[in-house]
């Protein structure tokens, strides 16, 4: 199973970013995602300002297909690209906006075609298309591509297009088969490890958020690497591991997946 970052509650001043990559690197994850806002910096001009080509992980960036066109996702991809190979990939959403977000509401030309999900979805369909036509045009390597969400017409576009699938770990618990039309299903999970099952779970319990514990995992080291090969078994091919909001012991998930990762090389 390969392992992945969600940057979520960390530095991500560029500094930030430096310093979590040495733990990616050191840990050997495979991605890290960095997720999107309409009103902070964007993460892919400042993930190719500190591009270490010591680092191992990829940039895992998210996209808001109504935030950009193919035409310049395209341009941009290629020029990061010719920097370093393989050290970028997608997770393509059509995009929850947050209510602190208005750049929808007063968007120039086109607003009825992204006011409701069922349009931005299919949006992302065509968009997707269009990338692709474009990338195959120039000969260019496609970049490898996580669609996020649980809705048929999302699955179906992520079989499609993607090349994984993501999910909340309550949603895949739900129906698993869903996402059996997916070759790689990537769950997100948030991780909490403690030296007892009591002392997890008691912090679980007192987030702010009280459904976070359904998508949780949570436990002693031994526990939580238990639960990462049941849920290998049961179909996931990937995890998406993040930490909890005002969870300082976020190292020890960084010393599980090193952990984990050197005895997987080991074993295959």
């Amino acid at each position: 199973m390969k392992l992945h970052w969600m940057e979520v509650y960390g530095d991500t001043s560029m500094q930030g970013l430096q310093k979590t990559g040495k733990y990616l690197t050191d840990s050997q994850y495979y991605s890290c995602l960095l997720t999107y806002h309409s009103t902070r910096p964007d993460f892919w001009i400042l993930c190719t300002r500190i591009l270490n080509i010591n680092d191992t992980f990829k940039y895992l960036l998210a996209i808001r297909t109504y935030a950009i066109s193919p035409e310049y996702f395209v341009a941009m991809y290629k020029a990061f690209d010719e920097i370093q190979k393989n050290r970028i990939m997608f997770n393509i959403v059509s995009g929850d906006i947050h209510p602190s977000e208005k750049s929808i509401d007063d968007i120039i030309f086109g607003k009825e075609n992204f006011d409701t999900i069922e349009k931005r979805l299919d949006y992302t369909n065509e968009w997707i298309k269009k990338v692709f036509s474009i990338l195959d045009r120039q000969k260019q390597v496609r970049p490898e591509i996580v669609m996020s969400g649980s809705s048929e017409k999302t699955l179906q576009t992520a079989s499609l297009f993607a090349d994984y699938n993501l999910c909340m770990l309550n949603e895949y618990r739900q129906d698993k088969k869903k996402f059996q039309k997916n070759k790689n299903r990537m769950v997100c999970v948030g991780m909490t490890i403690r030296k007892s099952y009591e002392e997890a779970e008691k912090f679980v319990d007192n987030i702010d958020c009280k459904t976070d514990k359904k998508w949780s995992i949570f436990g002693t080291e031994k526990q939580i690497l238990e639960e990462i090969d049941n849920l290998e078994k049961d179909g996931v091919t990937d995890l998406l591991i993040r930490n909890h909001r005002g969870d300082h012991q976020f190292e020890l998930i960084h010393h599980l997946v090193k952990k984990y990762n050197k005895s997987f090389k080991k074993e295959n």
